[in-house]
């Protein structure tokens, strides 16, 4: 639980967050025009994030249920 929830729920906000910061410097010249790609894949990842919230919460939720 504890690794899960450190990589998905601090590590991952993180690395979006890179993304959208510095996107446009990781994109070479010829896929420097491709930003709708770039603009999906920040917006996958964050219903992502908001997904494994969700999900640590019901781990959480189903330990201390059945403790």
């Amino acid at each position: 639980m504890v690794v899960w929830g450190y990589t998905r729920n601090i590590l991952l906000p993180y690395i979006i967050y890179r993304i959208v910061m510095e996107g446009h410097i990781w994109l070479p010249e010829p896929f420097a025009d491709c930003w709708p790609a770039n603009a999906y894949a920040i917006g996958f990842l964050s219903v992502m994030l908001t997904l494994h919230y969700y999900w640590y919460f019901l781990f959480i939720k189903m330990l201390t249920h059945y403790k």
